[in-house]
C-alpha cells in the first residue's frame, strides 16, 4: 500500500512561494497529518491560511513602500485625468507628473 500524497498544486504553491524552505516544520506537520488521515480539503485550507499569514506579514514589514506606490499612482492617474481635461498636451503631462514621482523615489 502507497502512502497517500498530499494535493500536488498546493504543495507547489506552498515550495513555490517559498514557505517550505522559511518553515520546513510546517511543511513537515502539513504532510504528517495529512499522512493521518486529514482530507485533501484540509490540506487546501491549512495551505490557504499559511500564504494568507505570510501575505498578510509582507505587508505589514512593506507597508510604507505599499503605500507609497498606492498612493503615488492614484497621484498620477489623477493629474493625468486633470491634464487631460485641460487639453494639456499629453507629452507635457507626462513629464510633470513622473518627473516628480522619479525624483521622489530616488530621494
Amino acid at each position: 500500500m502507497s502512502a497517500r500524497q498530499p494535493p500536488t498544486l498546493a504543495v507547489w504553491l506552498l515550495t513555490r512561494l517559498g514557505l517550505t524552505k522559511r518553515n520546513e516544520p510546517l511543511a513537515g506537520d502539513l504532510l504528517e497529518e495529512f499522512c493521518n488521515g486529514r482530507t485533501a480539503g484540509w490540506y487546501w485550507r491549512q495551505t490557504f491560511m499559511a500564504i494568507s499569514t505570510e501575505l498578510g506579514q509582507r505587508i505589514r514589514l512593506c507597508r510604507h513602500k505599499l503605500l507609497g506606490v498606492v498612493f503615488g499612482g492614484c497621484a498620477e492617474t489623477g493629474a493625468l485625468v486633470v491634464f487631460r481635461l485641460f487639453h494639456i498636451p499629453v507629452a507635457l503631462a507626462i513629464v510633470a507628473v513622473v518627473a516628480p514621482i522619479c525624483i521622489g523615489f530616488a530621494i
